[in-house]
């Protein structure tokens, strides 16, 4: 008896669970992706507030710069550079990120990464 009441208690919890994940109006965690070449890095984040912030870093003393190419849900292309010492270059927008690609200059793009 005990062990098909706790089947019975573990079996309404999760249904909980799995109800009030697909219930609209609770808040989710943000989403963040990154993508590397070699200690160079591009990052995007899409918010719950369906807005996003990108980041790129060229943390190579190398004499090249890191761009990134961001595509918006809407489909606009928006990218960014930066170059070796000036801290990292950071935007927001006020669309989520679809996908990127990132490359040093000279080098070849990094995969796309995908948000969704």
């Amino acid at each position: 008896m005990k062990k098909t009441l706790r089947r019975a208690a573990g079996a309404s919890a999760l249904g909980i669970l799995f109800t009030l994940a697909a219930v609209p109006g609770i808040a989710q965690a943000a989403t963040t992706k990154c993508a590397y070449d070699g200690s160079d890095r591009a990052c995007a984040t899409n918010n719950n507030d369906y807005t996003s912030s990108q980041q790129v870093c060229d943390n190579e003393d190398d004499g090249r710069k890191v761009t990134a190419w961001f595509i918006l849900s809407d489909g606009t292309q928006t990218y960014y550079s930066d170059s070796y010492g000036g801290g990292c270059k950071t935007a927001t927008n006020s669309k989520r990120v679809a996908w990127f690609v990132m490359a040093e200059d000279g080098g070849p793009d990094t995969p796309a990464v995908f948000m969704y």
